[in-house]
C-alpha cells in the first residue's frame, strides 16, 4: 500500500455515501496529493481488484469492510516516522527569507466552528500578546481555496508553525534535527524543564497533538501567572568547539 492508495482509502472511510473520482481528486489535495480524475480512477481500479473498494457504476465507490481493516493496519505502520519525515519535507519546501521577510511559510491549520470564532479570537489575543508565539501574522479563510478545503460552517485559521525555524536555519546553512515534541514547564515566566517528551521518529502520531488531547498543557497559566505548561519542540544543531 503506497501513500496515494492509503489516502484514497482514508477519504472513502470518512464518507457515508458513494463518491466519485472528481470529489476524491479534490479531497486528495488536503493530503498534499495532486492527481487528475483519470489518475484517481486508475488507483481506484487497483483498490477494486484487491477488494478494498466497491464500485457503484458511474456514481463512484465505497470502502469495503476489508478496506477498513487494511486501512487500520497499514496506517499505523505507515505513520511510524511519518511526523519527522513531514517536518523535514516542509523545512526544505519553505523558502522564507528572514531578511526580506518574503517567501513561503509553514502554517498550522485549524478549523473552528463559526459559533465559537469570537471566543477563539479572544483566547488567541492573550497568546499573541505573550512571548510564546512564533509570529503575529494570521491567515483567515471562510471558503475553499485551491489547496485548502474549509468545512461547512467553519472558519480556517492559519498560524505560523515552529517548523519554520528549521527552514530558516537550513536556509542559513545550519543543519538542524527535530528530536522530540514535549511539554515544557514554565516557572516565573522562564522555561524550567521538560515534563514529558515523545520522539518524532518513533511515533505514529504527532506528539504535540497527543499532549493537547491529553489536556497536559496550561498555556493561560503560563501567560497570566508565569507558571504553567506549554508545548515545545526539542532540536539539535551541531556544536563545533
Amino acid at each position: 500500500m503506497n501513500r496515494t492508495l492509503l489516502s484514497i482509502l482514508k477519504i472513502l472511510s470518512k464518507e457515508n455515501k458513494i463518491i466519485g473520482s472528481k470529489e476524491i481528486s479534490k479531497k486528495l489535495k488536503m493530503h498534499g496529493i495532486n492527481l487528475s480524475e483519470r489518475t484517481v480512477r486508475y488507483h481506484l481500479k487497483i483498490l477494486d481488484e484487491r477488494g478494498l473498494t466497491k464500485v457503484f457504476g458511474k456514481e463512484g465507490r465505497k470502502i469495503t469492510e476489508k478496506g477498513r481493516k487494511e486501512l487500520e493496519t497499514a496506517s499505523t505502520v505507515e505513520k511510524v516516522g511519518f511526523i519527522i519525515n513531514k517536518i523535514e519535507s516542509l523545512s526544505y519546501l519553505s523558502d522564507f527569507d528572514i531578511n526580506s521577510l518574503k517567501g513561503r511559510l509553514i502554517l498550522n491549520i485549524t478549523y473552528i466552528h463559526e459559533s465559537k470564532i469570537k471566543k477563539a479570537f479572544k483566547v488567541m489575543e492573550n497568546v499573541f500578546n505573550s512571548p510564546y508565539v512564533m509570529g503575529h501574522k494570521v491567515l483567515i479563510l471562510e471558503k475553499d481555496t485551491e489547496n485548502i478545503l474549509v468545512p461547512k460552517d467553519h472558519i480556517c485559521i492559519g498560524t505560523i508553525c515552529s517548523v519554520t525555524l528549521n527552514a530558516i536555519l537550513l536556509k542559513a546553512g545550519i543543519p538542524i534535527i527535530s528530536k522530540f515534541g514535549g511539554v515544557l514547564e514554565v516557572r516565573d515566566g522562564q522555561p524550567y524543564k521538560f515534563g514529558a517528551l515523545i520522539s518524532y521518529d518513533g511515533t505514529s502520531l504527532d506528539p504535540l497533538e497527543i499532549f493537547m488531547r491529553g489536556k497536559m498543557t496550561d498555556v493561560i497559566g503560563a501567560i497570566k501567572n508565569g507558571f504553567g505548561r506549554i508545548l515545545a519542540s526539542f532540536r539539535e544543531i551541531p556544536c563545533v568547539p
